[in-house]
């Protein structure tokens, strides 16, 4: 899969390119490919049946930032594959701003494309606009301007709402208890949520929120085996699992209090495996992860030879959650068959077609998309 490998790339860039020099024209050539070609997943179909009638629908499907986005594409006189392009250049524009203000460019870009690129910019398109805002959210100094861009995210996907309520605990800067102060909240945080999902009534005071829990919850049967086995017989659990040790031990032998963020934020994130509800909230926090961790990797030399072997294997353990896309057979065959900006109408439906038989050959989400039944 095409990710799997420009993925690759940035990784070698990040252990070899120890001044970022070709972070700019790197970063220039990954947004013209893929906000030029995309459609590599499948929610872009339902995208496509919802601009068809956009002239005409009046009530909105989803969040209003991206319906009237589709709206204003539509009286500009543009077609999906353009306004597709246009919303993919600006999240890559909001992550360049993002990494630009990192001290290890290529490795903030390398850590950002891998865990977001495919399932975020590529597949789940809403919240990948709410996220690069929220990036672009963080890298101004100016809290009234972070809050403004966090409240035009919530626009984009309502459960950028949650970036109000994690930010201050990973935001760690307070002494070793504050450290586990926060530790704790975000423990309590998640097995708050957890509970919520599991008792949806709970929240019924709340209509919108009352009504994605509750087809979350009637819609996804948590696995019947305790929690430690669910995780063992996850790989992406195991990997933030390990990330999170090796982040741990380097705070503890270099006293870097920066990757107490960091930790917070794998730790975070190894804690979502536990619910599929849960997921949607942990790619929030990925750029947390990558400013806890940044100063490690501008601190001495960067160099690759002399990088020492916990930043390698962070960097190693990074790229392989970036394979994960691969081990699915549904996105390995959908992946073949995809769009780019030049597309007309007959090549569209063509395109659909063999997305639809890869759906029915893999029983991927029968009955989800409107232009597959």
């Amino acid at each position: 899969m095409l990710f799997v490998g420009v993925s690759f790339i940035l990784m070698l860039l990040a252990m070899i390119d120890k001044k970022d020099k070709l972070f700019n024209i790197t970063f220039i050539l990954v947004t013209i490919l893929f906000s030029s070609s995309f459609g590599f997943g499948f929610d872009w179909m339902n995208y496509y049946y919802n601009y068809i009638y956009i002239e005409s629908t009046s009530v909105s499907p989803f969040e209003p930032g991206f319906f009237y986005t589709m709206k204003l594409g539509n009286y500009l006189g543009l077609n999906f594959p353009q306004v597709l392009s246009i919303v993919t250049l600006i999240m890559y524009c909001c992550t360049y701003k993002f990494c630009k203000n990192c001290n290890s460019k290529n490795v903030a870009f390398f850590i950002i494309f891998s865990l977001l690129s495919f399932y975020m910019f590529n597949e789940q398109i809403r919240q990948g606009l709410a996220i690069s805002i929220i990036m672009l959210g963080m890298s101004t100094k100016k809290k009234l301007n972070k809050n403004f861009l966090f409240l035009i995210a919530i626009l984009f996907h309502y459960s950028a709402f949650i970036c109000f309520i994690l930010n201050p605990f990973f935001n760690v800067k307070g002494s070793e208890r504050d450290f586990k102060i926060r530790f704790f909240s975000v423990t309590i945080f998640v097995l708050l949520v957890l509970f919520i999902f599991s008792n949806p009534n709970y929240i019924s005071f709340i209509p919108y929120v009352f009504d994605k829990v509750s087809g979350y919850s009637s819609g996804y049967s948590e696995a019947s085996s305790s929690i430690i086995q669910y995780i063992l017989q996850s790989r992406i659990a195991l990997i933030y699992l390990l990330i999170g040790i090796i982040i741990f031990y380097s705070y503890k032998k270099l006293n870097n209090q920066e990757l107490k963020s960091s930790f917070l934020a794998i730790y975070f994130l190894f804690l979502t495996k536990l619910s599929f509800f849960l997921l949607r909230f942990g790619y929030y926090i990925i750029p947390h992860f990558v400013k806890g961790i940044d100063k490690y990797y501008s601190s001495g030399s960067r160099n690759f030879r002399y990088s020492s072997i916990r930043k390698l294997s962070v960097l190693f353990l990074v790229f392989f959650v970036s394979t994960a896309p691969m081990w699915k057979l549904t996105y390995r065959m959908g992946a073949e068959y995809r769009i780019n900006i030049f597309s007309d109408k007959n090549e569209i439906q063509n395109t659909i077609a063999k997305k639809c038989n890869v759906i029915s050959l893999t029983d991927y989400g029968n009955g989800l998309f409107s232009l597959c039944r």
